[in-house]
C-alpha cells in the first residue's frame, strides 16, 4: 500500500517519485534525479504537517553513511543486508504531507509493513544532515 499520512513519521522509509517531489518540496542541495521508478527516501524530523527527507541509495562511495542492518526493522534485499547509503547530507527535502502521499501514489506495497529506521540510525543520519548543512 503508498504511504500514507499516518505512516509520516521519523524514521520511515517510503519511496516517492522525484519528478512529482521535486516540483512541491523545498529542496537543499541538488535534487535528485534518478531514472528509476520509485527513489527511497527516509524521514528524519517531523513539524506540524510537514516532515524532513534524505535520499537513500545503494551505490557505495566511501563518504556515505551506510545504514547499518541493525539500524532497520522489516527491510528486506538491499536495506536488510546493509547496503544502502544516505546519498549526501547536503540534499533534504521539506514538503507537505500531502505532496509526500501523493508523490508516493505509485509505491508498491512493502513485503513485510513499511521499513523502519531505529533511533540511532536517526541520529547518525542527522549528524550528518548537520555537518553538511542540510535542511532542520
Amino acid at each position: 500500500m503508498p504511504l500514507s499520512e499516518a505512516e509520516i513519521m521519523v524514521g520511515a522509509i517510503a519511496y516517492f517519485d522525484v519528478e512529482s517531489l521535486n516540483k512541491s518540496a523545498t529542496i537543499s542541495g541538488d535534487p535528485v534525479k534518478r531514472e528509476a521508478t520509485g527513489n527511497q527516501f527516509v524521514c528524519y524530523q517531523v513539524n506540524g504537517s510537514e516532515s524532513f527527507w534524505a535520499p537513500l541509495t545503494g551505490t557505495h562511495r566511501p563518504e556515505r553513511l551506510r545504514i547499518d542492518a541493525s539500524w532497520v526493522s522489516n527491510g528486506y534485499g538491499p536495506l536488510a543486508r546493509g547496503e544502502v547509503y544516505l546519498q549526501d547530507g547536503k540534499n533534504t527535502y521539506k514538503a507537505a504531507h500531502s505532496a509526500l502521499v501523493a508523490s508516493a501514489a505509485g509505491e508498491a506495497a512493502f513485503q513485510a509493513g513499511r521499513p523502519q529506521l531505529s533511533q540511532t540510525g536517526i541520529d547518525a543520519i542527522r549528524k550528518v544532515i548537520k555537518q553538511r548543512r542540510g535542511q532542520f
